[in-house]
Formats: C-alpha cells, structure tokens, sequence
C-alpha cells in the first residue's frame, strides 16, 4: 500500500510543482508560495465536497476521476501550445492520446451513481 499512496502522493507533488511554475516561474520556491498553492488544493477540495458530497470510490473509480482531470488538463496543454519541436513531438501525441481518454472517462463517471463507486 505504501508504493501506491507514495505514487499519488507524487502525482500531487508534480501537480503542486506546475501550478507554482506557473504563478512564480519556477518550481523551486519557498514554503509560503507553497502554502499558497495548498490552500488552493484546500479551497477546490471543499468545493467538490460542496457538489459530491464526502467521496469514498474504489481504486478504478478514482482512476477515471484523474484521467478524467488529467484529460481537461492536457486540452489546456494543447491550446496553449505554439511551435512544437521535434523532441516535443512525442510528448504533444501522448497529450492526444490523453485528451481523447478524457471524454470516455466522463462518460463513465456520469453514467454511474456516485454513491455506489
């Protein structure tokens, strides 16, 4: 169990480090900017406790749920992207793929009760 919290803990840590690229442009910044991003993750976590309610979903659940957000994530990639070189190329197609993972995945969400993943 530890190996698999230890993943999400570093999904969040990559997730955290792109938002603080993004407000600060730079990752390696200090504990205040980073608290500034958690109280951000703080103030989204209650905002989906508001909508869903306390949420308790088994693994696949949670699966589509992240690929779901993931797949949104990697639209707003390929939106903002310009010129893509060719080191970038494979990386842009992985983003494709992500994208088009996204819409099945919110089908699968919207299509089951929440209560019962």
């Amino acid at each position: 169990m530890n190996a698999y919290r230890d993943e999400l803990i570093q999904v969040a840590a990559v997730a955290v480090a792109i938002v603080q690229d993004l407000d600060t442009g730079s990752a390696k910044v200090g504990l205040g900017d980073l608290d500034e991003v958690m109280n951000d993750v703080r103030v989204e976590r209650k905002r989906q406790n508001a909508r869903f309610g306390a949420q308790h979903h088994t693994d696949f659940g949670w699966s589509g749920i992240l690929i779901e957000e993931i797949g949104e994530w990697a639209a707003e990639v390929l939106e903002r992207a310009t010129d893509i070189t060719a080191e970038e190329f494979p990386i842009y197609k992985m983003l494709m793929k992500l994208t088009d993972m996204e819409q099945p995945a919110r089908d699968w969400l919207e299509a089951h009760d929440w209560g019962e993943l």
